[in-house]
């Protein structure tokens, strides 16, 4: 075997020279990291580090206003995530809105602003869904509405204020009771809103269920039967000899002109006898 090494040592040496000189002319390409047992490629890259601040203009021109400002940092992954305060501004150069993130996602106080300054919507987050008491401004700066969150959920309670700071009073669930056991074997409770500032409210949509801590819309519930833009009903079944006693709880949504939700619940005792 010895005496034939460096004939095969020379072999390479000439084999490489022509790869080298004739290399483009044969298409042959000699990857030396291979012949030399490099293992540049599989060292991982250094994950980018730190925290910076982002800035987004008008039209992507940055000749243009500032439309974002941004904190970011780089994660674990060397992905850059929001941190920190967010803002974003009219074309004018007020403020649009300032929020704050941890980790990417909306913490504590947010706030949206009209052209003039005045604050328009005041939210509170908690791990990026609202939570908490919200509230609403005119362009005066005058209180129009609180609604409470929950987790993202809206719950009972919106309460909607004058110009005068005079709160409104809320419609309430009206029901119809209509029996039909004798002809067709069922009872139907047809729904509706009744009562003062009933107009503002569109919309609406009835449910049976209970709401999450009785307070916040739970998605798990019931939707009813829709009639109209603002009636709804339950029909319940009641074959011969069929006993139905319960205490339903009904649940009403409605949105008003500026896309609030107000919530309404109501238990209902329906207690009949299929005949």
């Amino acid at each position: 075997m010895k005496k034939f090494l460096p004939a095969l040592v020379l072999l390479l040496l000439v084999a490489a020279f022509v790869v080298v000189e004739y290399g483009d002319e044969l298409n042959i390409k000699l990857d030396w990291s291979e012949m030399m047992g490099s293992n540049k490629a599989d060292k991982p890259k250094a994950k980018k580090q730190g925290s910076f601040v982002k800035k987004i203009h008008y039209d992507d021109d940055v000749h243009q206003p500032v439309k974002w400002k941004v904190a970011m940092k780089y994660n674990e992954e060397g992905v850059a995530d929001r941190h920190g305060e967010s803002f974003r501004y009219w074309e004018s150069g007020t403020l649009a809105s300032k929020s704050t993130y941890v980790d990417d996602k909306k913490e504590g106080p947010s706030f949206s602003y009209y052209r003039n300054g005045k604050v328009w919507k005041e939210q509170f987050y908690i791990n990026d869904k609202i939570s908490g008491l919200c509230k609403r401004y005119d362009r005066k700066g005058n209180l129009t509405a609180e609604y409470p969150y929950k987790a993202g959920f809206p719950g009972m309670g919106l309460k909607e204020y004058t110009n005068i700071g005079k709160q409104r009073k809320q419609p309430v669930i009206k029901v119809q009771r209509i029996d039909e056991l004798r002809i067709a074997h069922r009872y139907t409770l047809k729904l509706s809103l009744t009562g003062e500032n009933v107009k503002r409210y569109k919309n609406v949509t009835f449910y049976s269920g209970q709401l999450i801590d009785g307070l916040y819309f739970n998605k798990n519930m019931s939707e009813l039967e829709i009639l109209s833009e603002k009636e709804g009903q339950l029909v319940i079944d009641v074959p011969k000899g069929y006993v139905f006693d319960k205490t339903l709880n009904i649940v009403a949504v409605a949105k008003n002109k500026d896309g609030l939700k107000l919530i309404l619940n109501k238990k209902v005792e329906v207690s009949v006898r299929g005949v």
